[in-house]
């Protein structure tokens, strides 16, 4: 599984989201109210940089990497003024890091 495997299901009725492999979307549901009224983003559909950052905490989170978890967070918001693209900034942070793990 890599990023390009990861998705944001938000709930429709309730409004919780969380991330997930989007393997395994077909059984997709809320994990707070269990509807399965669910919007389901692709990690390749992410237009928000927070989006993306927040998968790869997730993901060095998940790989028990808990001292770099901070690090896509900082590089983000050290480098997002210097460049004409934010979501191609945050991809690039988020490849790098998860390619390390």
């Amino acid at each position: 599984m890599g990023l390009e495997d990861c998705a944001t299901v938000t709930c429709n009725d309730c409004g919780d989201s969380y991330r997930t492999g989007y393997t395994t979307l077909g059984k997709a549901k809320c994990y707070e109210c269990d509807s399965e009224n669910v919007t389901i983003v692709k990690y390749e559909q992410y237009t928000d940089p927070n989006d993306v950052i927040e998968t790869i905490e997730s993901e060095l989170e998940s790989a028990n990497y808990h001292s770099m978890i901070s690090v896509a967070r900082e590089l983000y918001d050290k480098l997002r003024d210097k460049v004409d693209s934010q979501i191609d900034l945050a991809k690039t942070i988020a490849e790098v890091l998860y390619s390390a793990i």
